[in-house]
């Protein structure tokens, strides 16, 4: 190798080996001949350095029988950093063959897909690796498998499995055509599930199945990214959209992943309707008139009592009914099933009518409402539903901001979807909160009910749309994927 004669010329040497401890374990990037040196030159001499974080050991006789000195090791780091960069494709190649020979014996994508990503992981070229499939009929990424390093436990996996994330054709073409995302922020699945900030942007592999676009790898390195990067990660999506075309487990996939995910989704998202049962409902019904007539009889109260302190308890018997009444409505509204009365309307002008609804708890606040004229457009669904929604959302994000911000809202469209955003400058949502935001009953305000996100995801269920959160550097911003 020449990078190794270049080595011994300047040090007047011969060089043995060269080992370094990458994330796979040890590696012998060389080897040379240490019975036949060590017989003619004598005994060897062992050099240990740190070259970019990696432990690297060097093996090698002196000719001149003098060490090589720490003043003169800058030279050698260099040389070996490029030994390095020279071996690391060949490190990832070595794992693709095995991942090869192992697709050749049929073991199932369950076992393939992690040593794929975990190959990707242990060549020293990335930090993080995730797949996700595209679902043509809902024109979204569906998440299948992510790793990291260090390593993300089950519960992280499973998580990724259940992520879903609005991707339009323009976005496509784009990424077949360029395969690197412009910025970090338009997949922020990594930061998802863990607090490490993203310094460079990801490399975005389209899965090709089929002359079809199907998915996308997704891998992420804190270095500067080179041809190596590109390379490693696009083979890796050539190899994984041909293991997809011809198994028998792609079928099995195709069908699952999105049939059976889809309608295991459904049954959760009606398993807490079970819960709540029929007493629940008996429960509502029967308050509803009573809390009705407590809060009518409070109001008159306070009108003709003077007393301050009185008014005071008064004040709060009011209030108090208020919310109760809102809790049974709310009960009441999650548990009735109304099949969607669809009718087409412009969303620009329900949007104008929903902020003049607002208008007055917004001023208080300080909110801006900015309905972008993207909006213009229009839609077919159950326009009293629709509302609800949309009023839901835009009183959470009005609950999020302390005091004066923004919420916009705006839309834009691919060829199945239209994709409707309510984006506020919020204080946002945690990540741990995240993953209960649409049960039931679940709520962060002193003042709600925590049925205003599960009440929305039943309507958009019922019309075969979906609503997604994303988290923003500042705020939240809520999807409605609304069927063309």
């Amino acid at each position: 190798m020449r990078i190794i004669n270049v080595i011994e010329n300047h040090y007047d040497c011969v060089i043995l080996s060269v080992k370094a401890s990458l994330r796979g374990g040890e590696r012998t990037l060389y080897k040379g001949n240490p019975n036949m040196y060590q017989l003619v030159l004598g005994t060897s001499r062992t050099l240990k350095l740190d070259i970019n974080s990696i432990d690297i050991e060097l093996q090698y006789i002196p000719n001149s029988g003098n060490d090589i000195s720490s003043d003169s090791i800058i030279f050698l780091k260099e040389m070996i950093s490029c030994l390095l960069e020279t071996h690391e494709p060949w490190n990832f190649n070595e794992g693709l063959s095995n991942i090869t020979k192992s697709s050749s014996e049929n073991k199932p994508l369950e076992i393939l897909l992690p040593q794929l990503l975990n190959t990707l992981l242990c060549s020293h070229l990335f930090d993080k690796a995730a797949v996700m499939l595209y679902n043509e009929k809902k024109g979204e990424l569906k998440g299948l498998d992510i790793a990291s390093i260090p390593p993300y436990d089950k519960e992280v996996v499973k998580s990724f499995r259940r992520v879903s994330m609005p991707i339009s054709e323009i976005h496509i073409n784009r990424l077949i055509n360029d395969n690197r995302a412009s910025s970090i922020d338009d997949y922020p699945i990594f930061e998802m599930f863990d607090t490490v900030k993203l310094e460079n942007s990801l490399i975005l592999s389209p899965l090709i199945i089929e002359d079809k676009f199907s998915g996308l790898l997704i891998t992420y390195s804190p270095q500067p990214y080179g041809d190596k990067h590109i390379y490693s990660s696009n083979l890796s999506a050539n190899f994984l959209s041909s293991f997809l075309t011809y198994s028998k487990t792609y079928n099995k996939y195709k069908n699952s992943v999105y049939l059976e995910t889809e309608s295991r989704q459904k049954f959760e998202s009606t398993k807490p309707l079970a819960e709540i049962g029929s007493y629940v409902l008996t429960i509502a019904h029967e308050i509803r008139n009573p809390l009705t007539s407590i809060g009518g009889f409070a109001k008159r109260l306070l009108k003709a009592v003077n007393d301050p302190d009185l008014q005071k308890m008064i004040k709060i018997i009011s209030s108090e009914s208020e919310r109760l009444q809102q809790l049974t409505a709310d009960i009441l509204s999650y548990s009735k099933k109304n099949e969607p009365k669809k009718s087409q309307f412009s969303l620009y002008d329900e949007l104008i009518a929903i902020r003049l609804l607002l208008e007055q708890g917004s001023k208080k606040q300080k909110i801006t409402i900015i309905v972008d004229k993207s909006t213009d457009i229009a839609i077919n669904v159950d326009k009293s539903q629709f509302r609800q929604v949309l009023i839901n959302l835009i009183a959470n994000s009005m609950n999020a901001i302390d005091e004066q911000g923004e919420i916009t809202l705006k839309s834009k469209e691919d060829k199945d979807n239209f994709i409707i955003s309510v984006i506020d400058t919020g204080k946002g949502i945690s990540k741990e909160n995240m993953k209960t935001i649409f049960e039931p009953f679940f709520t962060t305000s002193s003042h709600g009910t925590g049925l205003g996100l599960p009440i929305s995801k039943e309507i958009m269920t019922s019309h075969n749309g979906s609503i997604e959160v994303l988290h923003r550097e500042i705020g939240t911003e809520f999807r409605l994927i609304v069927p063309r």
